[in-house]
């Protein structure tokens, strides 16, 4: 409080849900805010052409251990679905740790933790179905590349999630966070396979629309030229 509620600060803020938090904070309640959505190249991802027998699930985590990474939630999702629907890949680190944790018989590879964007590119591309569980997140990258892939995200409501998916068009909304409610989301797609491709449609139009990076860059540097005019302007007030 000492060292920055009264620092004359600019915020700009990834989603309207983090937006709202520090607005309504002690500490930053007089800062100067800004809305700015994340935004992707969308150029860097194909959609998948052609769905083979399964639904391809994809789950993308930083870190499979991490509670805060939601993978708990995935798991209680899939075991209440039949597994011979769909089969998954786990991306990310401690990988090996979750698979072995799943269900048996649910088809599953899993890949540890990715440095290569082309490769991860190439796995949004392979998948139908992008899984996405984190109890709290800001305005999160991956959904967008999966989105620009072409997948249909089923997630749960999580923070600036809802800003990204229009529930039932671009992607599925659980009704809350939990693998219960996950689980009937992802249960509604897999009923109707053409659910799927629909949505992953929508959702790669709506990036290059609304998530392009060429906009969320525009949108920062009106905001710096902005800063700086007024910047300018005082410092003549100053002199004057």
């Amino acid at each position: 409080m000492q060292a920055l509620a009264g620092a004359p600060l600019c915020i700009i803020a990834p989603s309207k849900y983090v937006l709202s938090v520090i607005r309504e904070s002690r500490v930053g309640r007089n800062w100067q805010l800004y809305h700015v959505p994340n935004g992707i190249n969308s150029n860097r991802f194909t959609p998948r052409q052609n769905f083979g027998k399964k639904l391809k699930l994809l789950v993308v985590n930083r870190n499979f251990k991490d509670p805060q990474k939601g993978f708990e939630t995935i798991k209680d999702a899939l075991i209440r679905i039949d597994q011979r629907e769909f089969e998954v890949t786990l991306v990310g680190s401690n990988s090996d740790w979750a698979a072995k944790t799943l269900k048996s018989g649910i088809e599953v590879r899993n890949v540890e933790y990715l440095h290569d964007q082309e490769t991860l590119a190439r796995l949004y591309g392979e998948s139908e179905i992008y899984l996405f569980a984190s109890p709290a997140e800001n305005f999160p990258c991956v959904i967008l590349e999966a989105m620009a892939a072409g997948c249909c995200v089923v997630a749960t409501p999580s923070g600036g999630v809802v800003e990204q998916i229009s529930d039932e068009e671009t992607g599925f909304l659980a009704s809350k966070i939990s693998g219960e409610s996950l689980a009937e989301a992802l249960s509604a797609v897999l009923t109707d396979r053409s659910k799927v491709k629909e949505a992953g449609l929508r959702a790669r139009r709506a990036v290059i629309e609304r998530f392009s990076e060429d906009r969320m860059i525009e949108a920062h540097q009106k905001i710096y030229q902005s800063m700086m005019r007024e910047g300018a302007q005082g410092d003549v007030q100053g002199r004057l």
